[in-house]
């Protein structure tokens, strides 16, 4: 959509990609401009794929963001209250079907249960190999680690808002897609070869909208930042999206306007040039 005349009230961040750099590390002119807009009366919301468990580590640095829209709008959490605000879980006929074909197949999956990451602890120092190396630090950081992921999945007693399957190339992510498809559920691409499984009509986007709702604030007046396809749906219910120049070809084809890369202080250039 096009922008407003006037500034927007709250502001969608992404993060990998947009308000990290490629090592994981904050963008060192983010928080600045983001406690610059929060001080204006602006709302900063985080936007992304990771679960609570994975965003924690960030909030010493980011103390003026409230809400994170997590796991691609599966997870809406107040983080200063520490609370769930909302959460929508996969029917178990998504999980089942994954647990069939990760069995079969050479993927590694990682699911998202009321926040937290899981992942199988024999996998995690081998996602080099599903191009996830700069995550491993992350995972045996944050996540719980189990002996066999799937025994969790099987679990009938345990729900799960998003899963994350990890490939070795972008064929067999595509493969993927394919055999999952028809299922109740959305699939995007994120990363270098990874497939976020998430519920149906559950995406960024959907996010954005909820927390507007929980604000009074009208998702037009919402400016979304990110830089890959899982942000398309954010692009498309705010009412402006803005990448960053690293954003893959399908977000940058998507966006309204386009600030700095990533790790060029792309994110403190949306803010001050579209919040403020």
């Amino acid at each position: 959509m096009s922008a407003p005349t006037s500034a927007f009230d709250l502001a969608a961040v992404d993060m990998d990609g947009t308000l990290l750099h490629d090592d994981k590390t904050l963008d060192s002119a983010a928080p600045s401009a983001l406690a610059e807009a929060v001080g204006a009366g602006r709302t900063v919301a985080l936007c992304t794929g990771r679960c609570v468990s994975e965003i924690r580590p960030y909030l010493p640095q980011l103390p003026m963001v409230r809400y994170a829209i997590a796991e691609v709008g599966a997870l809406l959490y107040d983080l200063r209250e520490k609370r769930v605000v909302a959460r929508h879980a996969l029917p178990r006929e998504v999980i089942d079907a994954v647990v069939s074909f990760v069995c079969s197949e050479d993927v590694m999956v990682q699911g998202v249960s009321a926040g937290q990451a899981y992942a199988t602890a024999s996998m995690v120092p081998r996602m080099a190999a599903y191009n996830m190396a700069p995550y491993i630090p992350l995972y045996e950081q944050t996540a719980t680690l189990a002996p066999r992921m799937t025994d969790l999945l099987e679990d009938p007693t345990r729900t799960w808002e998003k899963l994350n399957l990890f490939h070795r190339s972008t064929q067999a992510r595509e493969r993927t897609r394919e055999r999952l498809g028809g299922l109740p559920a959305v699939e995007s691409y994120s990363e270098v070869t990874s497939l976020e499984v998430t519920p149906l009509g559950i995406d960024k986007g959907s996010g954005i909208r909820a927390l507007c709702e929980l604000l009074d604030i009208d998702a037009s007046r919402a400016l979304a930042i990110g830089d890959s396809d899982n942000d398309l749906a954010a692009f498309r219910d705010a009412g402006m999206g803005v990448a960053v120049a690293n954003a893959s070809e399908r977000a940058l084809g998507a966006a309204d306007a386009l600030v700095s890369a990533h790790d060029k202080g792309g994110v403190a250039e949306a803010v001050r040039r579209y919040l403020m």
